[in-house]
Parts: C-alpha cells; structure tokens; sequence
C-alpha cells in the first residue's frame, strides 16, 4: 500500500474531498490542504490507524516555522519505521507549505488510510489532547474551543443556581422625586489649530478610501514576501548544513578532515543574500 503509482485514482481525489474527510473524520476545522504543511494532521491520520505507535504528544499543532514543522516530521517518520513503511516523506516540499506538494501526499494518505484497517471507535480530540502545546484555531482540543476560535469570543459562563446563585440586592429606599434643575450649557472652546488639521487630515483619508486600502495592501504583501524569502533562506541553510553532516557520518568524505567540516559548516552559517548560493556547495561537494 505505500506504494500508489501517480495515475492512481488515488491521486484525482479533488480537495473539497479532501477537507471534509479530514473535518469529519478527525473532528477539525480545516479550510485548505495547505494548513496540513507543519505534518501534525498527517501524524494523526496515522495515529488512526497505528494507535500507540506515534506520539501524538510530541506533536506541535500551532507550528509555523520550518523548525517546529520538522519536529512534527521528525514524529511521523519515527511512526513509519516502526510500522515498515517505505514511503518516502518528502519534507522538504511539504514544509514549504506548497499547494500541489500537499495535495499530493494528502491524497496518498487518504488511499492508504481508506485502504488500511483504522482503530475501531477512534476519539481523534482525546489523542489531539495528549499534548500540553497550543493549538491553532482549525485543531482546537475540544468543542467549546473550537466554537470560541470559530465565533472569536469566549464561551459564555452557564447562570448559577441554587445555593450558588447571588443574592438579591436589596431594594433601594424610596425617595422624593427630585425636581429637575436645568443648567445652561457650558460655552465650547474654539478648537485648536493641530486639532482642526487631524480632523481634516482624517477627513480627506475617508474621502479617499481606496487609495488608503492599496496602500495597506501593497505594504502587507511586501512584508509578507519578505517573511517568505528569509524563512527559505534561513531552511536552505538548515537543509545544508544537514547534508554535509549525513555525509560526514555516512563516511562519504573520506578526505575530509574535521577542521575543514567546521569551515564548510561556518561558511554555510555566515553566508549572505550577496554571496553565492549555499546549496550549490553541498551539490558540487556531494559529486566530488
């Protein structure tokens, strides 16, 4: 079974499918497949049907950034040596959290799970529960926190009763209807300058709404290219770094000695967006 060749049907399950398998199977709130990127929900799906085999309390189900995803992965491959599974998990696509990557694996487990024997009255809140970490909004740990996160406001607090409910205030004494005095209004002060041009500055922003929102919209979408560039950049380097360890270990470098690990390390970790690409010395190092 983990084997499912691309022109499987496996493989054309479209993503709406996808989404209400996961909501209805496993009690989410998931919206997109690209919010199974940080590997939690996939680690549950198989938790399904390896119950016990993978730690559902390592799991981090509010990772965002690549090195709190790999953990999440870390899990999850763990869970597939124990069970003799040898698909390859591809982390480096999913973690980048890439439409089409997670769709495809996405709907590889769903194949394998449907073809599997899934554990008889699964609680998929009761697992997600065995983890002391936050959760995002889509994999609350229970119903009144999910409804919260949906709703945006906390649960209201059920109305006490019995011997628990307050007392009554007494009842304020009667008084004699005070008789109404009325009082000139208070004369208003002119307004000064810096007020008089906020209100008008404010005035000409909600004359010009459009330009404002363009405005915010074209400094949001800078701001979040350039989260993405040096997230990437900042994994490039981690993933480097990684390669030229395995093969230090796996004996692939023979000639090299430990000093001249520790100045391709350090190379790696001081490299700038000026400077050549770093992965390109792995490749060239790992043909040699």
């Amino acid at each position: 079974m983990s084997s499912v060749g691309m022109m499987s049907g496996a493989f054309f399950v479209p993503r709406t499918q996808l989404i209400d398998w996961l909501n209805s199977t496993f009690k989410l709130s998931v919206t997109k497949v690209e919010q199974c990127s940080n590997g939690a929900i996939y680690c549950q799906v198989f938790d399904s049907i390896f119950t016990g085999k993978v730690q559902m309390s390592k799991l981090n189900w509010s990772a965002r950034d690549a090195h709190e995803c790999i953990a999440n992965y870390k899990v999850l491959q763990q869970t597939f040596d124990r069970c003799s599974l040898s698909r390859n998990i591809p982390v480096d696509s999913l973690i980048r959290g890439k439409y089409q990557d997670n769709l495809e694996f996405l709907q590889w487990v769903k194949s394998y799970w449907e073809q599997a024997q899934v554990t008889p009255d699964y609680d998929p809140v009761a697992r997600r529960s065995t983890t002391s970490k936050p959760f995002l909004e889509w994999a609350s740990r229970d119903k009144e926190n999910a409804q919260r996160d949906r709703l945006g406001r906390k649960p209201t607090k059920m109305a006490r009763t019995g011997a628990n409910a307050p007392a009554p205030r007494a009842a304020a004494p009667a008084t004699k209807q005070a008789v109404p005095t009325t009082k000139p209004p208070a004369p208003t002060a002119p307004a000064s300058q810096p007020v008089a041009a906020a209100v008008a500055a404010a005035a000409e922003n909600v004359s010009q709404p459009g330009a404002t929102s363009r405005e915010s919209d074209r400094v949001s979408q800078a701001s979040a290219d350039d989260l993405e560039n040096e997230r990437d950049f900042y994994f490039a380097k981690l993933r480097s770094v990684e390669l030229i360890c395995q093969r230090y270990q796996e004996n692939a470098m023979p000639d090299l000695t430990t000093k001249e690990l520790v100045d391709k390390i350090s190379k790696i970790l001081y490299a700038t967006e000026a400077t050549p690409p770093f992965e390109c010395d792995v490749e060239v190092t790992e043909k040699a």
